[in-house]
């Protein structure tokens, strides 16, 4: 593997371990600022604008970055360049003017609130981070996230003091997805030249790219509109449960899944040149990884969370720590599904099952939903939800076995989840006594990091040993800087 990629994987590591770190800091801060309904609105309407922000695109951000990867060619790279984004502006415009006129007919109770969210899709319209993920210039789109995440953390915190804030907490949000855009389309001008829009090509990218947007819009289905039927069925301080229950597993999902976008370039070159065993090879590398580190952070979530909820929610939100490990195996299911959608399904072009797994899970997530909901309220969401998510895996799963042999990754997932199982026992056993404080949930976390870990080295996993064995070279010439990029390069591929 090159060092661009091992750099780009780097950056997206250092950019995903900032996004871990920024909502520890403000989600206590905000469930005890906010009232537990204006948080559930917030999530409600997101929920809807999301749909927009993904119409908005007309499935460009996936397709474009495949499309900008196959180029070699500067004079060709910069008329797709142009002929996309055209595409993405058109469309833009077109999701802005309608969300705005339902704003109008159909959001009554919530119109102030929906209208600055609007925004959010008038900005979309200079989001063009596909571009540099499709030369693999990574670096720049971690620049552009990274002042976004810091820009709004630090305004949370000067400008949000009670519940009479939550205006300004929605226009913050806004704001500061803004200045990150601006910072990113300033610095394609070191990229593309001259705008020369192609007709021709404009119409060819037009008939391929809604493609991507149906598994997109599907999948929107599931992780938005559920929020929507929620509040519908059983009311905001539901959707604030179960919206609240999902961010810690979320971000971890956010980390682990990083790592099939700076693959994807690499990968459909792989595919396209078919260079089976290099593509064989890194793919086996990045599963086994993404194992290893998602049934990590599974297990350690299970342990800590009942500890966990009542210091850093706050005690209103003490039903969440069960909706917590219910739903904490979607941090598996979703990286597994990613990593499949970014390196096999996108770089051998089948679409048809993307799409299709997508519809699939949309149309399981508005039955159950709809069914269990009313009743159940954020139980029957997450239930909803974990059936969707496994579904979904197992369909990409099933469909990506012609390019890639699973059975490889069999002895590797059974010591894993062995060790994850063996480290909850012991949580169990030994920390059961504790009261919920900040320190107990360290210490069941390192506990359960411990023990995760000493199982796998007496397993002799050899995924695990080799990373080790690096690092102890390193540290043992002096090189800790080194030592820590091996750490960081083996989390994250």
């Amino acid at each position: 593997m090159d060092n661009k990629l091992k750099k780009n994987i780097i950056y997206n590591a250092l950019y995903q371990a900032l996004v871990i770190l920024l909502p520890i800091l403000t989600m206590p801060y905000l469930v005890r600022t906010l009232s537990k309904e204006q948080i559930g609105i917030n999530s409600y309407s997101l929920s809807v604008v999301q749909i927009f922000i993904v119409i908005s695109f007309w499935g460009i951000n996936n397709y474009a970055s495949r499309e900008i990867a196959s180029q070699k060619d500067n004079g060709k790279m910069n008329e797709e360049f142009w002929s996309l984004w055209t595409i993405q502006i058109i469309f833009t415009i077109f999701s802005f003017v309608t969300l705005n006129l339902f704003n109008i007919y159909f959001f009554k109770d919530n119109k102030i609130i929906f209208f600055i969210q609007s925004f959010l899709v008038l900005i979309n319209m200079i989001e063009v981070s596909w571009f540099f993920i499709g030369i693999e210039e990574l670096k720049l789109v971690v620049v552009r996230n990274t002042v976004i995440k810091l820009l709004m953390t630090s305004s949370i915190f000067i400008f949000i003091k009670d519940t009479n804030d939550f205006y300004l907490y929605i226009l913050i949000n806004v704001i500061t997805s803004l200045v990150g855009n601006i910072v990113l389309v300033n610095s394609l001008k070191q990229y593309v030249s001259t705008p020369n829009v192609n007709k021709e090509r404009v119409r060819y990218h037009l008939s391929k790219s809604w493609k991507f947007l149906i598994p997109q819009f599907s999948i929107l289905i599931y992780t938005s509109l559920d929020k929507v039927i929620l509040g519908n069925l059983a009311n905001m301080t539901e959707v604030a449960y179960y919206d609240q229950s999902q961010k810690i597993i979320r971000i971890a999902v956010s980390l682990v899944s990083s790592v099939g976008v700076a693959l994807l370039p690499r990968m459909t070159y792989l595919a396209q040149n078919n260079k089976k065993e290099e593509f064989d090879n890194l793919l086996t590398k990045s599963l086994n990884n993404v194992l290893l580190v998602s049934i990590y952070i599974v297990t350690v979530i299970i342990c800590v969370s009942p500890n966990f909820v009542d210091w850093f929610f706050s005690k209103e939100y003490r039903n969440m720590a069960l909706l917590m490990q219910i739903v904490s195996p979607i941090g598996v299911f979703i990286p597994i599904a990613t990593i499949l959608w970014n390196t096999v399904l996108i770089p051998n072009k089948l679409d048809n099952i993307a799409i299709k797994s997508a519809i699939y899970c949309a149309i399981m997530s508005v039955i159950l939903n709809t069914l269990l909901d009313k009743n159940l309220g954020a139980l029957g969401a997450i239930i909803t939800l974990l059936i969707v998510e496994f579904y979904g895996m197992s369909y990409r799963i099933y469909h990506s076995r012609k390019y890639y042999n699973f059975k490889i990754l069999i002895p590797s997932l059974c010591k894993y989840l062995g060790a994850g199982i063996f480290s909850y026992i012991c949580v169990i056993l030994f920390t059961g006594f504790m009261k919920s404080s900040i320190i107990s949930t360290v210490i069941i976390g390192i506990i359960s990091t411990i023990v995760y870990f000493l199982i796998l080295i007496a397993m002799k996993d050899k995924l695990l040993l080799s990373y080790l064995e690096k690092v102890k070279m390193r540290l043992k010439r002096g090189d800790t800087k080194q030592a820590v990029i091996v750490l960081l390069y083996w989390l994250f591929i």
